[in-house]
Parts: C-alpha cells; sequence; structure tokens
C-alpha cells in the first residue's frame, strides 16, 4: 500500500497504471499462500482422470497438457516436485524448531526459512535441520520476530540449479491471461534477486539442465505454463485483480540425482523485474546478448569505470549492440544502481567476483 501511494505522482507517465491497493489481495504477496496454494494442487492433479499415480504415468509426452484440457484434467508431471517439499507455514519460534525436527526425521539436513512478507529475495536463512540453532540464526530469528513478523514459512533446501520467471498480463474483465514470456533471473549470495539474463538465457547452464528444460521443444516450460495460468487466473480473478502478474520457479536436482521442477516458489500479483526485462530486451539488436542487472554500491564502485570504458554502440535501426545503459543516477544516498549490460566485454566484468 505504501508503494502505491508513494508512485501516485507518476502515474499519469506509466503506459498501464496499477489498480489501487485492496486489502483482499493481500493474502497473495505471502509466502505461505503460495505454499499452501502449490501443496493443494498438486494434491488434487496427482491423479489423472484413469487413476494413473503420478508414478505410474512418468512418460515426458504423457506429462504434457491434451488441448481442450481443464484444470481438473491435468496430471501432476512427473517431474514436478512433490507436495512435500512445498513448504509448511510456521508461527513463532516454537513452531519453527519443531519444523526443523520434522525435516531432519524425514532426511533433510537443511532448511530454508523464509518471511512471509519479504521481496526479491529478502528475508530468508538456510538452517540446519534438527532441535538445536547456532547462536547467530537465534538472533536473526528473533529480530525478526521483534519486527512484528512472526509467519515463516520452512521448507527443505533443494539443490536448485536454474532460476526460471513466467510472466503474463491479465486483461481486466477477461477468463485468460496473455502468457508474455519468460526469464532466467539472476538470484546472487543469499538466494537475492540481483538481475535478469537478456537473450540466450541458457549459454552458461549445464549441459543436462538445458536438455531437461529444452526438450520435447520446451515441452517441459510449455506444461509449467499450462498447468499454473488456469489456477492462477481463478485466483485472481476472484479477488477482482487484473494487469501483470509473474510466478517464480527453479530447476533442481532430487536426493535421488533426478531433475525436477518447482513450478511456483511463488506469485507476485504485480508488474515485476522480468516484465521490466522483457520490454528492454527488445532494444537489443539482433545477435547482441546482455543482462539487467541491479548492481549495490559496493560493486559498482568496483565495476563501473571499467564498464564506462567500454563503447556503446548501435544498430542502424537503433538497438544495442555492446556497452552499458545506467538507467539511475548516483549520489551519496545511493543504494542500487539499475543497468544493462550488452556484449560479451561487458558481462565478463560485471560477473568478475568481487
Amino acid at each position: 500500500p505504501k508503494a502505491y501511494q508513494f508512485a501516485q505522482p507518476l502515474m499519469e507517465a506509466t503506459l498501464v497504471a496499477h489498480d489501487a491497493w485492496d486489502e483482499d489481495a493481500a493474502d497473495l504477496y505471502r509466502k505461505s499462500w503460495g505454499a499452501a496454494m502449490l501443496h493443494q494442487w498438486i494434491s488434487e492433479g496427482e491423479r489423472d482422470d484413469q487413476g494413473e499415480t503420478r508414478e505410474q504415468n512418468n512418460e515426458g509426452a504423457n506429462d504434457l497438457p491434451q488441448p481442450g484440457s481443464s484444470v481438473s484434467d491435468l496430471p501432476v508431471p512427473s517431474w514436478f516436485m512433490p507436495k512435500e517439499c512445498c513448504g509448511t507455514q510456521v508461527r513463532g519460534m516454537a513452531e519453527l524448531k519443531e519444523a526443523l525436527v520434522q525435516l531432519a526425521d524425514q532426511g533433510w539436513a537443511n532448511a530454508i526459512v523464509k518471511q512471509d512478507l519479504a521481496s526479491s529475495g529478502r528475508g530468508q536463512r538456510r538452517l540446519m535441520c534438527g532441535a538445536s540453532l547456532a547462536a547467530e540464526d537465534e538472533a536473526w530469528l528473533a529480530s525478526v520476530l521483534a519486527s512484528s513478523q512472526d509467519t515463516f514459512v520452512v521448507e527443505p533446501e533443494l539443490e536448485r540449479l536454474l532460476d526460471l520467471s513466467f510472466l503474463w498480463n491479465l486483461p481486466r474483465g477477461a477468463e485468460q491471461a496473455n502468457y508474455l514470456g519468460w526469464t532466467r533471473p539472476i538470484v546472487g549470495a543469499g538466494r537475492r534477486y540481483t538481475g535478469t539474463m537478456l537473450r540466450r538465457s541458457l549459454s552458461d547452464c549445464d549441459q543436462a539442465v538445458k536438455r531437461f528444460v529444452l526438450a520435447d521443444r520446451c515441452g517441459r516450460l510449455q506444461s509449467v505454463i499450462d498447468w499454473l495460468a488456469p489456477r492462477l487466473v481463478g485466483e485472481l480473478t476472484k479477488r477482482n485483480l487484473s494487469g501483470n502478474f509473474g510466478v517464480d520457479a527453479f530447476v533442481y536436482r532430487d536426493p535421488n540425482g533426478e531433475l525436477a521442477i518447482k513450478p511456483m516458489v511463488e506469485l507476485n500479483p504485480r508488474t515485476t523485474m522480468g516484465h521490466v526485462a522483457l520490454n528492454l530486451e527488445k532494444r537489443l539488436a539482433p545477435g547482441s546478448d546482455g543482462q539487467f542487472r541491479i548492481f549495490n554500491k559496493r560493486h559498482w564502485e568496483q565495476v563501473h569505470e571499467s564498464l564506462n570504458k567500454i563503447p556503446f554502440t548501435k544498430s542502424r535501426d537503433g538497438r544495442w549492440k555492446s556497452g552499458v545503459a545506467w538507467l539511475g543516477e548516483v549520489d551519496e544516498r545511493t543504494k542500487l544502481i539499475p543497468a544493462v549490460l550488452v556484449g560479451t566485454e561487458a558481462l565478463q566484468i560485471a560477473s568478475q567476483d568481487h
């Protein structure tokens, strides 16, 4: 709500203005809502209309939705994350510790604990499963509880290999959302969002991961899109919401060494940086790749002089071929600096370990 009020002076300059804040939609922003809904949807779809379980129906072609399928007809693909990994909502320190003990009993070594309300990967911490917590972890949890956030989501730590973001727009009054595309977020230390790949999103991926994602002409990605869209639109229209929205997901390796997809980490019922990246990508010249990046002040101080030495070049039609487009001014109050990096040289400088 504060962000909406803060943006009011800019509304006349926007291409598409967002709806006013509605308290009825507040639950969609909670990590606990996403975890609970994913658990529910997977549970509902574990059997297809012939009564086959996901373990029995594990041929890749059978996992893809058929034309004309309704939400209730779509089986859960065999390569979806099992519902047991969806995450659990807990309140307060006692319930959190109990959840960590339960995960340890299930054989998990580590867990990810997330504040129920947080953005861009903030408010997360990796904890060892079991009854005891390190002193620094106890201190972090105590500070979160003191800030009046007493609700967490606890989930087993999965071997995360590739982050994905699926993006839609739901027109006012429409029954279906317009799918806009997918992007690959760049996730830094502490699982914080630091940018988005532009073009050639899988160029540096492990070959096994790339084959998994691109199999059957991207059939797995299309299956995630088709599985999520009607469920999400149903929840949005129930609350009379419209406009841009996105879902974060990721590919991971399960304890048996098999690749799988977590189809929804969380719902973002708003314009996301992925939407921004899709539009920035249109400004790149054919054959050029790049990144949308958000630098912190320390990283910017270390790389900006080298980045500024790269010639900023354009194609004949004005699209970007190489160089850096800084999207913000920097002064003593600046904490984050957004930029578009175009071309191999810029990407190499920005990726150096600082």
